[in-house]
């Protein structure tokens, strides 16, 4: 790693702006990343914790806390 550089430092700042309901990918250990929204733990009984997003997976309906997520990208669609 060249001197300077920070692992990661790049991804925080994206994970700032999301909101609740924004579309995200989100990764599970040993399964790929797969499509989700953010949701407020607190509608599903848990506390939230200010340093981990909690999602809810679409098609299984699970729900998780993560801290790794990408923002679904708007201009990905097929046209």
């Amino acid at each position: 790693m060249a001197p300077g550089r920070r692992k990661g430092g790049a991804r925080g700042k994206a994970n700032d702006q999301l909101k609740l309901g924004d579309l995200v990918l989100a990764k599970v250990k040993g399964f790929p990343a797969w499509p989700a929204k953010i949701s407020n733990p607190e509608d599903w009984g848990h506390s939230p914790d200010p340093k981990k997003y909690f999602v809810q997976f679409f098609g299984t309906s699970e729900i998780s806390c993560k801290a790794s997520i990408w923002k679904q990208d708007s201009m990905n669609r097929c046209k």
